[in-house]
């Protein structure tokens, strides 16, 4: 049904909005209670990648630490269940996919033009 009707499944749609409102939060156009609590930019280091050969790709601890983009954010660590499962939790998954994106993405100017480029990076 999902093809015939040309929709994205659930779980990209709810990656898709996510990605949407950091950009609005990280841009100003949203403000999140206490934004500083949350985003803290994250200094420029080196990259790590992982091995990937065409019959099994290497899982990386580090995973969650990868940055491919300048306006990358740090990812504070959860150490109680009840962080794990509040509203922060929004905020530790989706800067994940945040820092993951590319550089061409995260830079663009316009909400449409985020979007746009959050489709075809996907």
């Amino acid at each position: 049904m999902l093809n015939t009707l040309k929709l994205n499944s659930l779980q990209e749609r709810r990656i898709y909005n996510r990605l949407g409102m950091l950009y609005k939060i990280a841009g100003g156009m949203v403000l999140p209670e206490d934004p500083d609590e949350y985003l803290t930019s994250k200094p420029q280091r080196r990259t790590v990648k992982v091995k990937t050969y065409s019959d099994y790709t290497s899982s990386n601890i580090l995973d969650r630490h990868i940055t491919k983009n300048s306006r990358a954010f740090k990812i504070s660590c959860a150490q109680t269940n009840q962080y794990k499962n509040s509203f922060t939790l929004f905020f530790m998954e989706t800067l994940v996919l945040w820092n993951h994106l590319e550089e061409s993405v995260v830079r663009k100017r316009t909400v449409e033009g985020f979007k746009q480029a959050l489709q075809d990076h996907f």
